[in-house]
């Protein structure tokens, strides 16, 4: 899983760099600057769900002391 974490941080660095020397008349390079932006984003919010769903659990469990100032 680290692994997957520092692949998936250039990736979002990388397409960052793409996107500054994007040549916007080119349609090929338009198209794909799209869709790797729509699947980062895709994967970025599955992860903060999945992260979100983590740390409730961790709090119904009672790892974590601050489930009095929580409420769902």
């Amino acid at each position: 899983m680290n692994m997957f974490n520092y692949i998936f941080k250039i990736l979002w660095l990388s397409l960052t760099v793409f996107i500054l020397f994007l040549d916007r008349e080119n349609l090929y390079m338009v198209v794909i600057a799209i869709i790797l932006l729509v699947v980062l984003t895709i994967v970025t919010i599955f992860r903060s769900l999945d992260s979100r769903n983590q740390w409730r659990k961790l709090i119904k469990d009672g790892d974590v002391e601050i489930q009095d100032r929580i409420k769902f």
